[in-house]
């Protein structure tokens, strides 16, 4: 998506990175700290269209699927397989179509 097409005309870009620098300013020091991190990563969960769906997760010496269940504090993604939690720090997550 282009700022053109979402604005219908030209944007002072300058003005623009200003007020997206401004957005994030409040974003950024809440990293500094470990309750900043985890309400960041606790309103990424609630957001992320990945929990509560089948996964197939590849990583680097693994591969497995299970469901999706929440993210970390420090926003990994949490998977259930076979009733046990598996955390991904890294690696390729695809969403499993269900079979009708």
């Amino acid at each position: 998506t282009s700022v053109f097409q979402q604005t219908g005309g030209e944007v002072d870009l300058e003005e623009l990175l200003g007020a997206l620098l401004g957005a994030l300013e409040p974003r950024v020091a809440d990293l500094d700290g470990a309750a900043g991190r985890a309400r960041q990563a606790a309103e990424l969960g609630v957001r992320c269209t990945t929990v509560g769906l089948r996964v197939r997760v590849e990583t680097a010496d693994d591969r497995f699927e299970g469901m999706a269940t929440g993210l970390t504090p420090e926003g990994q993604l949490m998977v259930e397989v076979a009733g046990e939690g598996r955390t991904v720090v890294a690696g390729d997550v695809v969403h499993v179509r269900s079979v009708p």
